[in-house]
């Protein structure tokens, strides 16, 4: 095993991020993180390795991309992103690269002569810049139960699914009973920090369905109203889920898998994401019976049979599909590969 692991991590929302705290103290090989301008202060808090700041890629004025990636502008600002991941992998001396996620980047990778695993999100991934970015791959890493991935196509040994999992696995113990507070059962509304489309102004003077208290985690607002509370961003918010009975959340990657860990059932929302990402697994889930599908968030006037379709969920079906053991997978994976 020789060099260093170039982790490049996406900065729009917060699944990125989440895998790479939850893998990276499990790699054995040394990694150096290269991030964007919208999560490298974060990513320099949260992780214990050299975080390299890249400027940001968006031109100050409107560029075509042109042929078939999803973002290639031709201009100064990609081509300084380029150049710092470049000198990157020359001052740390990287000779594996892992990608979450961008097919332009296991591109440019490939190219730099390094051994590559890609991240595969959810989605209709089709498209010729995926096609590319997944054949220039060594590894395709899916982080997700192989069947509640819907792949659409034929995939080869160099696909892995590790299974999902969450900076929270092993946190809770089993079987840990819900916390209710004055008699009431609580649900939380988990809004994600990719963007939202839950109407927070329905909420600000609602009341909550009759025995349950509602929170909503997750936006910057703050209110209060019978038995509803808009907390803004929790962190951690383990011990938020740890004490809800039921989760109303984004189907995002980090948000579901982080439900599952605090042993909460769970009712999901695809916000609307690249590549219909959200909505392909809302309902891979639905189909599963592990979570409720919901096309909307709910409202106040909604909310109560969203609860009464959810309550009846047995979280420890999850068991066969998150079984805490996905982040240890992902470190061997990547590990074995910059063992070559």
């Amino acid at each position: 095993m020789t060099g260093c692991v170039l982790w490049y991590v996406h900065d729009r929302g917060r699944g990125h991020l989440d895998r790479a705290r939850a893998v990276i103290p499990l790699v054995r090989a040394p990694v150096v993180v290269a991030a964007g301008p919208g999560i490298h202060a974060t990513a320099d808090e949260v992780l214990d390795v050299p975080v390299v700041r890249l400027p940001s890629d968006v031109p100050d004025r409107p560029w075509r991309t042109v042929g078939p990636w999803h973002h290639a502008p031709a201009g100064p600002a990609l081509r300084d992103r380029s150049m710092a991941l470049i000198d990157a992998v020359r001052r740390f001396g990287c000779t594996t690269a892992v990608v979450d996620v961008s097919v332009e980047v296991t591109a440019l990778a490939r190219l730099l002569g390094l051994r590559v695993v890609t991240l595969r999100q959810s989605g209709y991934r089709t498209d010729a810049a995926h096609r590319i970015g997944l054949d220039s791959a060594d590894v395709v890493w899916v982080p997700q139960h192989r069947d509640l991935e819907p792949i659409g196509h034929d995939t080869d040994r160099r696909w892995v699914f590790t299974g999902p999992f969450s900076r929270f696995d092993g946190m809770m113990p089993a079987g840990a009973p819900r916390r209710p507070v004055s008699g009431r059962r609580l649900v939380v509304l988990m809004v994600g920090r990719g963007g939202t489309t839950l109407d927070l102004d329905a909420w600000r003077d609602a009341h909550a369905p009759a025995g349950w208290r509602v929170v909503i985690a997750g936006s910057p607002h703050h209110a209060t109203s019978c038995h509803v509370d808009l907390v803004g961003c929790r962190e951690p918010v383990l011990p938020l889920l740890a004490e809800a009975d039921v989760v109303v959340t984004s189907a995002g990657w980090a948000a579901v898998a982080d439900t599952v860990a605090a042993g909460a059932r769970l009712a999901v929302v695809p916000e609307d994401r690249p590549f219909d990402e959200q909505v392909v697994r809302a309902r891979a889930l639905a189909d599963a019976g592990l979570a409720t599908y919901c096309a909307h968030w709910p409202t106040p006037h909604s909310l109560a049979d969203v609860l009464d379709a959810t309550h009846s969920q047995e979280p420890e079906r999850w068991r066969r599909y998150h079984d805490g053991c996905g982040a240890h997978r992902a470190a061997t994976t990547i590990d074995e590969l910059h063992a070559r």
